[in-house]
Order: C-alpha cells, then sequence, then structure tokens
C-alpha cells in the first residue's frame, strides 16, 4: 500500500471516528452543535438540518434525510469523495486537476444559491 493511500485512509478513519462519535454523542445527550449563522441571523444557513439529515440516513428514512437538508442529502457523497480525492492528491504530492477547482466552484455556487433559496421559499 503507498503511502497517499495510507495516510488518505487514515483520514476517511478520523472523520468516520469523528462522525460515529458525534453521533453517539447526539443520540445519548442532549447536546448537538447549533447553527451560529441561524441564532445569529434567524436564516437558515446551507447546512442547517445535516446532523438530522445524517440520523434519519442512518435510520434509513430517506424521506425524512431528504426533507431535512435536500441539498446536502445529494451532494454529501461527491463531498466526501472530493475531500479524500484532495487528501490522496496532496499526500502524493501531485497538483490538483483544474476540473476539480471547477467542481468545487460549482458546489460552493450551488450551496450558496439552496442557502438564498431555502429562505425564500
Amino acid at each position: 500500500m503507498t503511502k497517499p493511500f495510507k495516510d488518505t485512509l487514515s483520514t476517511a478513519a478520523l472523520i468516520l471516528a469523528a462522525g460515529i462519535i458525534y453521533y453517539l454523542i447526539v443520540l445519548y445527550t442532549p447536546f448537538s452543535l447549533p447553527c451560529l449563522i441561524k441564532l445569529m441571523t434567524g436564516f437558515e444557513c446551507p447546512s442547517c438540518g445535516i446532523t438530522r439529515m445524517a440520523v434519519a440516513l442512518l435510520h434509513l428514512d430517506f424521506k425524512a434525510a431528504f426533507h431535512y437538508n435536500p441539498f446536502v442529502f445529494f451532494a454529501w457523497l461527491p463531498t466526501c469523495i472530493e475531500v479524500l480525492y484532495i487528501r490522496y492528491t496532496y499526500s502524493a504530492g501531485k497538483d490538483i486537476p483544474k476540473w476539480n477547482y471547477a467542481f468545487i466552484y460549482v458546489l460552493c455556487g450551488a450551496a450558496l444559491l439552496f442557502g438564498i433559496l431555502r429562505n425564500i421559499y
């Protein structure tokens, strides 16, 4: 196994472990991270509802998961793949291809558009 692949796997394992720990905290305590944007402005940001969406997905309640955050419902998997791909290319000492930057800009633009539209409708 190559070093970049090991680094990427360790990053994925660390993210997964953090997610499992946060899930257990949310499940067994009244604590969950509040959205600071919603607390300060009253508007929902593009990521509002992610915790509830993730919990619904873990319980295989896809309808509720989609309801909590439709954008992230579809964007979480490509985003995770992109993060791990960037980690791999960085660890391998390679440059990130230009299409990756375009993908990131499109994803950020879509998140911003979703954040605006979800507060209008």
